[in-house]
């Protein structure tokens, strides 16, 4: 039998790790005193990796797949709000950075910064880094307020990026 498959009495007990999983955000925000965006304000991060589209090209009546465009990965990050909205301000910031306020745009080395993530299994050891590399702050989504129950407010980021670097960890 190949060394991935194996019989269903064995994998019944065994956790599933995919549940398992924690993460870490490093978030670095654009300042002179290179800070970063406590982890502890993240809720939850999603993010989708790099792919490329299909083209499809028919010739002689033969419709042939190929590769196409290079898709470059987005990254959305829920962020608790502070009372006094500190996240919310940051990513303002950050947004001012871009735009000169005479309407031209900056260089992205003035405001493009990675942010990595690091996902931990269930015994805390790190198991993947995800670096994004050039990530800048897109729109962002309204901030929801509800008089229904006493949640924290969160503030939700989507971050554009040039390219993501994967690094697997073997411990």
């Amino acid at each position: 039998m190949p060394d991935f498959l194996f019989d269903i009495e064995s994998v019944r007990d065994r956790e599933d790790p995919a549940v398992a999983y924690r993460y870490n955000v490093v978030i670095p925000i654009p300042s002179e005193d290179n800070l970063i965006i406590d982890p502890m304000y993240v809720e939850d991060i999603q993010f989708q990796l790099p792919y490329h589209t299909q083209d499809t090209l028919v010739y002689n009546s033969t419709v042939i797949n190929y590769a196409g465009r290079f898709t470059a990965p987005s990254l959305t990050i829920r962020f608790y709000e502070t009372y006094r909205h500190a996240i919310s301000q940051l990513m303002e910031a950050w947004m001012s950075i871009i735009r000169n306020q005479n309407g031209t745009m900056n260089y992205g080395s003035e405001y493009k910064r990675n942010i990595s993530v690091i996902v931990f299994d269930s015994t805390g050891k790190d198991v993947v880094y995800y670096d994004f590399i050039g990530c800048f702050p897109l729109e962002p989504s309204p901030i929801q307020l509800s008089y229904s129950r006493s949640e924290r407010t969160t503030f939700t980021q989507s971050f554009s990026a040039d390219r993501v670097a994967k690094v697997f960890r073997n411990n």
